[in-house]
């Protein structure tokens, strides 16, 4: 199926849907198909009445069609007429929303605020644009970050105090520190697109945290890091050698 993009949301769906199933938006070039439809089919009833119909007949059967055509093509076009104002209306409607959005994220991201711009992002509508970007990955590597710094804290202050079970201390630190390195994944990510949504300041600050801790707090040094972040590929990156230097300094 082709693809269209709908101009008055941006987004892409099926051209063989009428609308857009984003913003509700008519799809002209769907409508004018139907137009197209029906006047071929209209000329093929024509067609065959000239063929199949005394004369007689066929004059009194052109002028029914004909005018049956007419009233037809008036209603369809009155139809995409109102269709077109409700789109258009719902779509300034939307666009509002979006701008209120946007100004609330915009203030959470400027005072760093990321865990408040995570929240409302998810739990706003609307959101699939790429206008959004900025706000999903950013809120997402606040997100990554917290998770990591508190688990690790948690498993590495527990481990300090039973001896047993380092097994599962292990994986869990393990699993704690691949929060860390996905964030930094995807900093990465960021930096190597060229920061194209102008994030360079929040991104360089929320690397900043994480390898501030991971330097700071677990001596890890940033040739390290750099490595470790180059492996990850998921959540089952096995980071088992790093537990274990992080175990042996709790001990």
């Amino acid at each position: 199926m082709a693809q269209k993009i709908c101009s008055f949301c941006g987004a892409r769906y099926d051209d063989s849907e009428k609308t857009c199933p984003y913003c509700g938006s008519e799809n002209a070039d769907y409508s004018l198909h139907e137009q197209e439809q029906f006047i071929r089919e209209f000329r093929e009833k024509r067609r065959r009445l000239d063929e199949e119909i005394p004369r007689e007949r066929i004059k009194r059967a052109h002028g029914a069609i004909s005018a049956v055509a007419a009233v037809m093509v008036i209603m369809i076009s009155v139809l995409i007429v109102i269709a077109t104002v409700f789109s258009i209306m719902r779509v300034k409607n939307r666009r509002k929303n979006q701008m209120q959005t946007l100004d609330i994220l915009e203030q959470y991201y400027q005072n760093r605020q990321f865990e408040e711009m995570r929240d409302y992002y998810y739990n706003s509508s609307d959101t699939y644009s790429a206008t959004y970007d900025k706000y999903y990955y950013l809120g997402d590597i606040w997100y990554w970050y917290s998770c990591g710094s508190e688990f690790l804290a948690d498993d590495v202050k527990y481990f300090s105090m039973y001896d047993d079970g380092s097994d599962v201390f292990r994986e869990n630190i393990s699993h704690d520190l691949g929060y860390l390195f996905r964030g930094l994944s995807m900093l990465d990510e960021l930096e190597a697109n060229g920061f194209v949504y102008n994030e360079e300041d929040a991104a360089l600050y929320l690397r900043s945290l994480i390898t501030d801790l991971l330097k700071g707090t677990y001596g890890f040094t940033d040739e390290e890091i750099e490595q470790a972040t180059a492996r990850y590929e998921d959540f089952d990156t096995d980071y088992g050698d790093l537990a274990d230097r992080i175990m042996g300094r709790a001990d």
